[in-house]
């Protein structure tokens, strides 16, 4: 089984009728890939999030939101709305809510990547070679902050519970000397 940006591969042009999208969705197979899950994997051809190429990748369907291109982000390994990418002022325009797998019926959004220009993908994903492990580095951030917040716990509860003690004891000696000098000696008469 691949994984996601195992499927990403830059490509020069994006379909640009459905009768295209339909005949590289069929090529790329998004649904053989991932039958195994439960989860509905569909063709994208998008840009990416650097903005300077377009590349298909199997991945699911997202709701692109305000006039923006759809993305595929590498870190986040999934498609989005792009960051800095608007294409409401295109010809077409975005509407304010689409389907990314619709994305090939705004190709202002990949004029955008190829006016861009700056590195290539792969040297991009090259010089960040650890945006793979994203998914395991926010694991681990979690269970750092998990056990920092324990200990911190358990240091303020042992705290708590000497001073609990060491005033308990305090009070105990105070009762004691208390009801010791409260006893008034008489002389025998």
């Amino acid at each position: 089984m691949y994984s996601l940006q195992e499927t990403a591969i830059e490509v020069k042009s994006c379909p640009t009728t459905k009768e295209e999208w339909l005949k590289a969705s069929t090529k790329k197979n998004c649904s053989a890939l991932y039958r195994s899950r439960n989860v509905k994997y569909e063709y994208h051809c998008v840009i990416n999030e650097w903005g300077n190429s377009t590349l298909e990748v199997c991945a699911v369907n997202r709701f692109i939101l305000y006039g923006k291109c759809a993305e595929y982000n590498y870190g986040a390994m999934r498609i989005q709305s792009s960051g800095m990418k608007m294409c409401s002022a295109h010809k077409p325009p975005c509407p304010d809510v689409y389907n990314s797998s619709d994305s090939y019926m705004y190709q202002g959004c990949y004029n955008i990547s190829k006016t861009t220009g700056g590195q290539k993908t792969s040297d991009l994903i090259s010089h960040y070679p650890n945006l793979q492990m994203s998914e395991m580095d926010m694991r681990i951030a979690i269970i750092v902050s998990i056990s920092a917040v324990m200990a911190i716990s358990v240091a303020v509860s042992i705290i708590l519970w000497r001073l609990y003690r060491i005033q308990n004891n305090h009070n105990a000696g105070t009762a004691f000397v208390s009801e010791e000098s409260s006893r008034t000696f008489l002389p025998n008469s």
